[in-house]
């Protein structure tokens, strides 16, 4: 329904004069004229006084010349009766609408704008689908025709940037269904708008609904060549390609799709803000802040698919507690983990690459590698090669678990980040919210929104609409609501809307049916939630971790029950080596617990894709004895590697 603008103000008089009577112009859809709320008389409704109103409301300051008029409403006559035939239509207008509703100032015509209502003139006519002026013309007259057409076509133009605005709204909300929905009424208002096609696409990637996208894309090529024998344009054609070959969407760590990013509707409209502002040539630090399992790095992740679908190159580092102290770790870290072959390090200047060679080991470069003297000189270096890589292709940086890197590594970026300009460029960094940081991170934080331009975001707990939300997205195996609405219930208190505690549970409940029955009956209706939280570990946690962990061979127990002593990060070989496995048997445990999910290859090395896994098993499956020993027996490994 289209809600009419008004300009409206009192049947005051001005000069002595009253208003006219109030004026509802409705051109959306067949035209019709109202005048204080009754039918215009049918003087008014003559095909060329129509017009001649419609014009002067749609025109600049609704006023237009009298010579103007004349040629564009009886272009088939001469001066003297082109004047006569407007004179007597601005003589009939006012006997129908009101003596001071048409008024004569110099040399042009203007319709009084006191208490007129114009349906397209209206913010809601971008939602309307009814043309402009429907089943209207002047045969005689093909100047306005001419005009009334463009008029459509401008207005169409703006319904489609309305739903376009409202899925970029959609999009940064991670409202992804909404999205997909307001991009498709932007191609049903003009099915040849290419930015309407693009936006249906990238919110059905988003979606995880490749072969959507891509059908859009081909039916509208398909439209493209029947009407007007021409090819998409080469941007539209290139996000085809890369939906279609899946490189702008990392493979999930666990074999699964991920999670849906819910809730934290503000904050998510900030981050993505921030990610356009950033592939639009702008510049742009985010620092992330969270405690353990609230999400940081599924937001990561979604940001990086995002700068992938856009064309741009995402690299994600993570550094872990040891590097701290290793200088230059995180550095190496990021080169390995993308920037070494990143598009356009070739193009970078030989100098700046022979510099951070020198701290980056395997680094290609022309000229032989060179310590840098200080922090400033390689922030300097990284600074020209950051600029070489987005001068190629949108650049992204994100360090995910920024409180462990090195300070060497910060100082660089800091200095690397001063004074840069005109580049798509983002950088992320994602830290805990409690815990040691190095001073330099703390001095980058510090400067983001002053001389950095960003934002800071801090992860909370999801609030129990926010599980409702997630419940209703991974619990498919439960479709009563009421079911779910005690399921959401019970998990936000077990887990106190902690989101990775969260998706392990329903994870964990879609998997094993024996366990749903319990979770669906308790808590008992009108009693009170009593907390079973035994060692730290919700209650359900255990449950799901350890009937999981019973699902597993001697072998693969064995070699998961040693990985969970030490860090988040798994060595594979010293894992092997505080067991007695062979190798081909803890090769086989490897295989077996990645292919369950208890770990995860992150493309460089073996996690614990949620640490409540290994805390589970530390709390509930070791005895303090046997956790001590296989502490020691690993300590002594990892100190005989140093030797080494």
């Amino acid at each position: 329904m289209v809600v009419a603008w008004t300009r409206w103000v009192p049947r005051a008089t001005l000069a002595g004069m009253t208003a006219p009577p109030a004026l509802a112009l409705h051109l959306l859809g067949p035209p019709t004229v109202a005048v204080d709320g009754h039918p215009a008389p049918p003087d008014v409704l003559w095909r060329k006084h129509l017009a001649l109103i419609a014009y002067l409301a749609l025109s600049p300051h609704m006023a237009r010349s009298r010579q103007h008029l004349q040629a564009l409403l009886w272009p088939e006559k001469d001066t003297a009766h082109a004047r006569h035939s407007l004179n007597e239509a601005v003589r009939r207008l006012r006997a129908g609408m009101g003596t001071a509703r048409v008024r004569s100032e110099g040399d042009a015509v203007a319709l009084d704008a006191h208490g007129v209502v114009v349906d397209a003139l209206d913010p809601a006519a971008a939602e309307s689908d009814a043309e402009l002026l429907e089943g209207f013309s002047l045969p005689d007259a093909a100047e306005f025709d001419e005009w009334l057409a463009t008029e459509r076509v401008a207005l169409r133009r703006r319904r489609v940037a309305h739903w376009i605005a409202r899925v970029a709204e959609a999009l940064a909300q991670q409202r992804l269904a909404d999205a997909l929905e307001d991009a498709h009424r932007a191609l049903a208002v003009d099915p040849l708008a290419e930015q309407a096609v693009a936006a249906a696409m990238r919110a059905a990637a988003l979606l995880g609904d490749r072969t959507r996208a891509l059908r859009v894309y081909r039916a509208f090529a398909e439209r493209l060549a029947a009407e007007i024998g021409t090819q998409p344009g080469s941007e539209l054609a290139a996000l085809a390609r890369r939906i279609e070959d899946g490189t702008w969407r990392a493979a999930p760590r666990a074999a699964r799709a991920k999670p849906p990013l819910v809730g934290r509707t503000v904050m998510h409209a900030r981050v993505f803000e921030l990610v356009r502002e950033a592939l639009a040539n702008r510049p742009t630090v985010l620092a992330v802040a969270g405690g353990s399992g609230l999400g940081k790095s599924r937001l990561l992740d979604e940001i990086a698919d995002r700068w992938r679908l856009e064309g741009g190159t995402a690299v994600i580092a993570h550094p872990v507690d040891q590097d701290q102290t290793v200088a230059w770790s995180a550095m190496r870290e990021l080169f390995r983990c993308g920037l070494a072959s990143a598009p356009g390090l070739p193009a970078a200047a030989p100098e700046a690459l022979a510099t951070l060679a020198g701290v980056v080991p395997d680094l290609p470069t022309p000229l032989a590698p060179r310590v840098p003297r200080d922090v400033a000189e390689a922030g300097t270096a990284l600074r020209s090669v950051l600029r070489a890589l987005a001068e190629e292709a949108p650049l992204a940086l994100l360090l995910d678990g920024a409180d462990a890197a090195d300070g060497h590594t910060l100082g660089a970026l800091r200095a690397a980040l001063a004074d840069m300009r005109d580049l798509p460029l983002l950088v992320v960094v994602a830290r805990g919210s409690a815990g040691k940081t190095e001073s330099e991170l703390t001095d980058l934080m510090a400067r983001i929104g002053r001389e950095l331009p960003g934002a800071a975001v801090t992860l909370g707990p999801l609030s129990p609409d926010d599980t409702q939300a997630l419940v209703t997205a991974l619990a498919t195996w439960c479709p009563v609501e009421s079911q779910r609405a005690r399921l959401a219930r019970r998990l936000h208190f077990e887990t106190g809307g902690n989101p990775l505690l969260l998706i392990t549970l329903l994870r964990g409940l879609a998997e094993i049916d024996a366990l749903r029955e319990d979770a669906l009956e308790w808590p008992p209706p009108k009693e009170t939630l009593d907390a079973p939280v035994p060692d730290g570990v919700p209650h359900l946690a255990q449950l799901v971790t350890m009937a999981r962990v019973r699902q597993l061979n001697a072998s693969s127990r064995a070699f998961l029950t040693a990985a969970c002593i030490g860090s988040r990060v798994v060595n594979p070989a010293i894992t092997r080596a505080m067991t007695s496995l062979s190798e081909r048997e803890a090769d086989e445990a490897l295989t077996d617990l990645e292919q369950r999910e208890f770990l995860a290859f992150d493309g460089a090395r073996y996690v614990f894709p949620a640490p409540v896994i290994a805390r589970t098993i530390v709390a509930v499956l070791l005895t303090p004895g046997e956790r001590h020993r296989l502490e020691e027996r690993r300590a002594a490994l990892l100190a005989a590697a140093d030797i080494q």
